[in-house]
């Protein structure tokens, strides 16, 4: 998943359909007091909204792996996978462009 912006390392992003989606990273700055990473699955329905999806920190090495075992859509109806920095514990609608953003490879 690459960066909106430039200096900002790539994510690394997999989905399989039967085991969920795993994403990680590396050398990132973690967000500020409370604030977040947010997932979100866009869809590729026309005007649908980003789903939410689960919220990561990265460790005190800038350093994250999430796990989202169940995923709130399904892969081929999905064409992208976005990360925005959000309020901590999430938010029901992104509140910030995205970071990442990922294309996800339909099946």
């Amino acid at each position: 998943m690459p960066a909106g912006k430039t200096g900002l390392p790539e994510l690394h992003a997999s989905w399989h359909p039967g085991l969920g989606i795993v994403i990680s990273g590396g050398n990132l700055t973690p967000p500020g007091p409370n604030r977040t990473l947010q997932l979100w699955l866009v869809t590729k329905a026309s005007g649908a909204k980003p789903i939410p999806s689960r919220t990561v920190r990265p460790d005190s090495d800038g350093n994250f792996h999430l796990l989202v075992e169940n995923p709130p859509g399904v892969q081929r109806e999905t064409k992208a996978l976005a990360i925005t920095e959000e309020p901590e514990g999430g938010s029901p609608q992104p509140t910030t462009p995205p970071i990442w953003v990922g294309a996800v490879a339909g099946k």
